[in-house]
């Protein structure tokens, strides 16, 4: 479409294109069925449209004109409406935008509008975090806990509780010592000439013992590393830690040897000797 002249001299001397757009009402009361009315608004001689759009989804065209007024009565409370004011001066400037929805008194309502929120961006992140604070106990003390623990994995959070077999200790009983100075590590000794030489001359030498541990087991209360109990990395070092020291001792023939273990580690063990 080719502009005029009087289209070309406002351009020219036009200071800023600016735009506004609104809602109202905006949230939609949940008894209201006339919906909210769009209005909106620019200075740009060639007008402006408005772009509306679902979370994920790409926008459709929704309204041209300088100024306009449109009732919509389709805002349910499942979504959130976002509507984009762009200029037609430069389309791929926004001028303005309002994000519409519908209130939903329900509790699956609420939540669906939080997730919409949280989704968007919206949503005020010190109320969520202290909906997180509230709910993720319950969930952690559910007995579908493993369920959820990987449903947050795929979304790249882990969410552990509080307890003394957490890896991750109460950090609320820690001093600020902890963080602030290394520890001398008292009593231990870490011996690192020892230790290397354990990794890179001792322990290869019986890398054919512990790579005949089995992966998975052929029969019922046979040890193997995927055991669903005593498992994954546990299991993994543990195993060749296991059998290297066993031919270590071995070699080094002691006239007796204390064990003190429990459980799955105790069935490798006992496996594994």
């Amino acid at each position: 479409m080719g502009l005029n002249d009087l289209q070309w001299t406002s351009l020219l001397h036009l200071p800023c294109i600016t735009g506004s757009i609104a809602a109202n009402p905006n949230p939609i009361p949940c008894a209201n069925t006339k919906g909210t009315t769009i209005a909106w608004e620019t200075n740009d001689p060639l007008g402006a449209e408005v772009r509306v759009s679902i979370l994920g989804q790409p926008d459709k065209l929704f309204g041209r004109g300088h100024k306009g007024s449109v009732g919509v009565e389709w805002i349910t409370a499942a979504n959130l409406y976002r509507f984009d004011l762009y200029g037609l001066t430069q389309r791929e400037r926004c001028l303005g935008h309002v994000i519409v929805r519908r209130k939903d008194e329900s509790l699956p309502g609420l939540l669906d509008q939080l997730t919409a929120e949280t989704g968007s961006g919206t949503a005020d992140l010190d109320q969520l975090a202290r909906f997180v604070a509230n709910a993720a106990p319950r969930c952690v003390q559910s007995a579908r806990f493993p369920e959820f623990f990987r449903l947050w994995e795929q979304c790249g959070v882990h969410i552990t509780p509080v307890h003394f077999y957490q890896p991750i200790p109460d950090t609320r009983t820690l001093p600020e010592s902890v963080w602030n100075c290394p520890s001398e590590l008292p009593g231990i000794d870490m011996n690192d000439a020892v230790q290397l030489d354990l990794l890179c001359n001792c322990f290869p030498r019986f890398r054919d013992d512990y790579e005949k541990l089995p992966i998975t087991a052929d029969h019922p209360g046979e040890f193997c590393l995927l055991n669903g109990c005593f498992d994954g990395t546990d299991a993994l070092v543990s195993s060749r830690w296991e059998a290297a020291t066993r031919r270590w001792f071995l070699d080094k023939r002691p006239r007796e040897t204390l064990n003190l273990r429990s459980s799955a580690s105790s069935h490798f063990h006992r496996t594994s000797y």
